[in-house]
């Protein structure tokens, strides 16, 4: 088994977007993620003080607990779909460091004891994640198969519950929130819809630790965070 400790040693700068991209690369610099049980990711995501990067900011191990307590065959989704009209992180994310969204996806899976994992991405992205998935199944990285979903580019089509009606086929739009999809979502069963990023954040915490992760950032807000730079700037992106 491997331990937090065992991992990489890696740069206290090192980040999301930090290092080559490539299968190759990533586990020369990350190594494979350790083994780890549900109540040792939660808490690490606790200790972190890891929130969600997809808008809300909701503190990542409340939703993994909640998941992974509410009994059934859970599922986990990575969120990659952007409805904002300028935002662009989630999809160089996905371009330039795709592993460590699907490491923070195969994490999240055994947090909640999941028994299925989508990676739910605009349709552009699909071909290079189908490759890589099969790269990563040769090398025996994934516990978990996952599947891949197209995202409407639509304004609404990254909304929780519009994330959870699309996998089950009936389109992306909201849906009907008075029963929790932490309790009944992707096909009836307690379901996370996580954001890419954060998933990535995670997986970085599971190899270098929760005071790792607090070098950076604010006592509230500890970590770092992508974002869209756009408009009357001289380098966007």
């Amino acid at each position: 088994m491997t331990s937090v400790a065992e991992a990489p040693t890696g740069r206290v700068e090192q980040r999301l977007l930090d290092g080559e991209v490539g299968l190759d690369a990533h586990l020369a610099r990350h190594g494979r993620l350790p083994i780890l049980d549900s109540s040792q990711i939660i808490g690490m995501a606790r200790d972190a003080g890891l929130t969600g990067r997809g808008g809300a900011g909701f503190p990542v191990w409340r939703k993994l607990s909640a998941v992974a307590q509410a009994g059934g065959a859970a599922v986990v989704v990575a969120n990659a779909a952007e409805g904002e009209p300028a935002s662009r992180k989630d999809r160089a994310l996905l371009a330039y460091q795709p592993n460590l969204v699907l490491d923070g996806l195969q994490l999240a899976a055994a947090a909640t004891r999941a028994k299925a994992a989508h990676l739910y991405a605009p349709k552009a992205a699909l071909p290079a994640l189908r490759r890589l998935l099969v790269a990563r199944r040769t090398a025996g990285l994934d516990r978990l198969e996952v599947t891949l979903h197209a995202a409407p580019d639509a304004f609404v089509s990254g909304e929780e519950s519009a994330v959870v009606s699309a996998i089950n086929g009936t389109g992306a739009v909201p849906a009907d929130k008075r029963i929790r999809i932490i309790q009944a979502g992707v096909g009836g069963a307690p379901t996370l819809v996580q954001n890419v990023e954060t998933l990535a954040h995670l997986a970085l915490i599971a190899r270098y630790g929760a005071g790792w992760f607090l070098t950076a950032g604010t006592a509230d807000e500890p970590g770092t965070f992508l974002a869209t730079v756009s408009g009357a700037v001289r380098r966007p992106g």
